[in-house]
């Protein structure tokens, strides 16, 4: 046997059973990379297209905001989940009409729009434990219960690291920027992504949140938010509030009451334009304004300032031939001194060129609660006077003290019988009151015109008072009213703290009734703004004005201007868009609308964030589980039915403080200083949305073990410029 041949012979079929091996190898890794790198380009491709059609189903979305820029409701298209094709089917387009969510197949993206202005901004709270206790609801309502138990300490310092100061409770809106688009304010803290909040990201990671935690709470806080201020009237359209500032004249606040009251007496709407100009205003000089149905001197309405007023004329004496004793009475009701130096009452449009009337000049300081009389004859009667008659003194027995009881006596007060006036004007020759009176005091009595009150320009008739107040009797308001009338103006010439303050300016007016060519004066004691809506036409809603004052006049927040907005690079989204007329309009029609920063959105926001309203005054908390029960359940009432819950902020106070309810004023004042009806910054998340089988290639109802290609986009965008500003974009993991 040979050995050595088997061998070789073995050695042979080894070495090509090797050879063979490895061609074998090379064959299955040749085949194994081409699939691999054909798998890698389909997967490249697949995740191309899903971040393409993430991005470009945006331009979808902005059609669904056109109505939700006014009164933002989640009865709005916006909250509607929305699937997109390229060509929607007929199907798609009956789903949108129904107002269904549509989630159909053949769709290539799905777009979830969500209002910032339902979340709590961090940005804007104000109050540190409100802000403890949002968080203390919001991870309790959480399904996971991490982030529990120290919201204390982590409210203290996000107040901290956004104040840059130790955290107290103060309105830290008024020193920051709460727009993202502008560069913050020197020396203030501001979060600008929601990274500032995480653990490990600053030197206070203990006091943070982890990212699981701002998971939990993104769906709750916002960094930014903005609502404009407008209010809506009773055919749905609405209108651009009007900011109440000190620049703001009364002939537009008037014509801003005419649109808001269109059936109420022009001449009270008058009045309180005058009234309001003047409370915010920072002089002690009355406004005048004219009825252009009555234009005479007589029946101009005049504002309400710390001013003296004409409370008595006494034309037609007991002095039977020369009205001797006759005289006109001037009070000041305020709590401090006024100086009268160089004033003048002019008699019978005696101011006036070619009137034949008179001018009295005065030169005195009235005390608080001072009277000063001007008469003819204060005590030195004619001889032949009979007895009883020829001088104020000889009629009345009154007498000056020289302190709370001023004269001054001049031949120049020669006052008409009847049928005249009197013009009580400052040293500049500015009219500050106006007093007109009749015939119906008699002749050669002690009858007089007789008024009591700063805020009534009518008068009675009664035993005359030099000296003195006027009687009981007189129209006069109840005690309430004359409270009300002095915190009214002890509080005017200063910023009104919020629309809520409207209510408390006090005001009257003289309504005129009677034949056209000779009108009677009709006093109408309208003290204070009623605190609900009128419910049926008559004598209450003409004479009155109402809540809806809060609707139409706001009080603008002034924030810093740190940079304009062209230092920031905005988005040009026209070629994103759809083309959406009513949109371009919708948002062009808002130019010269105020926008508010910050405020939350009752409209749609969760009930758990109405626990980060600071509505504590005096040491007691008015945002209570009952309020906020109860706003619920209105709220909730109205969503079922479909009904908007809140159009305007008059709905809200209603809503949750009813008439009758005790609630300190300044309460209503916090709350609608930090929540609105409307929104005009949302989020929109845009992800694709593939079907089964797309993944290896199939369609229809191809099946596939692997995941298909994901790809969202969340963007943030305000509807305050055309066609809207892209605040920012990214793509989530």
């Amino acid at each position: 046997m040979n050995l050595r041949g088997h061998n070789r012979r073995g050695s042979t079929f080894l070495l090509v059973l090797a050879m063979l091996s490895l061609f074998a190898l090379a064959v299955i890794s040749f085949s194994f990379g081409a699939r691999l790198e054909t798998l890698s380009g389909a997967n490249f491709a697949l995740q191309t297209q899903a971040r393409l059609t993430s991005t470009s189903s945006f331009a979808s979305a902005l059609p669904l905001l056109s109505e939700a820029t006014s009164v933002t409701t989640t009865l709005q298209p916006w909250n509607q989940a929305l699937a997109v094709t390229s060509a929607p089917t007929r199907r798609a387009q009956s789903a949108s009409r129904s107002g269904r969510s549509m989630d159909l197949p053949g769709t290539q993206a799905v777009i979830e729009v969500n209002d910032l202005s339902s979340r709590v901004n961090l940005n804007t709270i104000r109050n540190r434990r409100s802000l403890e206790r949002y968080l203390d609801a919001v991870f309790a309502s959480a399904k996971e219960s991490s982030g529990g138990g120290n919201a204390a300490q982590r409210a203290r310092t996000l107040f901290a690291l956004r104040d840059g100061r130790s955290a107290v409770d103060m309105l830290t809106t008024q020193t920051m920027q709460p727009d993202l688009r502008m560069k913050p304010v020197a020396g203030s803290g501001r979060f600008d992504t929601f990274a500032d909040l995480q653990k490990g990201k600053t030197g206070l990671s203990a006091s943070m949140f982890t990212p699981e935690e701002l998971q939990t709470l993104a769906p709750h806080l916002t960094l930014f938010s903005q609502n404009p201020e407008t209010y809506t009237t009773e055919d749905g359209a609405s209108h651009s509030r009007k900011a109440i500032t000190e620049e703001m004249s009364a002939d537009e606040i008037h014509e801003a009451l005419r649109e808001l009251f269109p059936g109420h007496d022009n001449r009270l709407l008058l009045q309180f334009a005058a009234n309001l100009a003047d409370f915010v205003d920072t002089d002690n000089v009355p406004t005048v304004l004219t009825d252009p149905n009555h234009p005479q001197p007589w029946n101009a309405l005049i504002g309400l300032e710390k001013a003296p007023f004409i409370t008595e004329v006494y034309p037609d004496s007991l002095s039977e031939e020369t009205d001797a004793g006759q005289f006109v009475e001037i009070a000041n009701p305020w709590n401090e001194p006024i100086n009268l130096v160089n004033w003048r009452l002019a008699i019978g449009g005696g101011m006036s060129v070619g009137s034949p009337g008179s001018v009295v000049t005065i030169n005195t300081v009235l005390p608080a609660g001072g009277t000063l009389v001007l008469t003819d004859n204060y005590e030195t009667p004619a001889i032949n006077a009979p007895p009883g008659t020829g001088s104020l003194v000889s009629i009345f027995g009154q007498r000056a003290d020289g302190v709370r009881k001023k004269i001054v006596e001049s031949r120049q007060v020669q006052l008409p019988d009847k049928n005249s006036f009197v013009v009580l004007a400052d040293a500049a020759g500015r009219p500050v009151d106006v007093f007109s009176y009749t015939e119906t005091a008699g002749r050669d009595t002690r009858s007089s015109y007789q008024r009591n009150d700063p805020r009534v320009r009518s008068f009675a008739v009664g035993e005359s008072t030099p000296f003195e107040r006027a009687p009981a009797g007189i129209y006069t308001g109840t005690p309430e009213d004359e409270a009300t009338l002095r915190s009214s103006v002890s509080g005017a010439n200063a910023p009104l703290q919020s629309s809520v303050d409207l209510l408390r300016i006090s005001t009257a007016y003289v309504g005129l009734s009677g034949a056209e060519n000779a009108p009677a004066l009709r006093p109408h004691p309208w003290q204070i703004s009623l605190l609900e809506k009128p419910q049926q036409a008559g004598e209450q809603t003409v004479t009155n004005l109402d809540l809806r004052l809060v609707d139409m006049f706001l009080v603008p927040q002034v924030w810093p201007e740190t940079a304009a907005l062209a230092d920031y690079t905005t988005a040009t989204l026209a070629d994103q868009r759809t083309a959406d007329d009513d949109l371009k309009t919708t948002i062009t029609e808002r130019d010269g609308t105020y926008y508010s920063y910050g405020k939350l959105n009752l409209n749609t926001c969760a009930k758990e964030a109405l626990y980060s309203l600071d509505l504590a005054v005096d040491g007691r908390d008015f945002m209570s589980d009952d309020v906020i029960e109860r706003f619920a359940a209105f709220r909730d009432t109205r969503l079922a039915a479909r009904q908007t819950p809140f159009r305007n902020p008059s709905d809200l106070l209603i809503a949750l403080f009813p008439p009758g309810s005790e609630v300190n004023p300044a309460v209503l004042g916090k709350l609608l200083d930090q929540t609105t009806v409307g929104s005009s910054a949302f989020e929109v998340v845009t992800s694709n949305r593939n079907l089964p089988g797309e993944a290896n290639g199939k369609s229809g109802s191809g099946q596939s073990n692997r995941s298909p290609a994901k790809a969202s986009m969340q963007w943030a965008v305000a509807l305050d410029r055309q066609p809207c500003s892209l605040l920012g974009v990214r793509s989530l993991p």
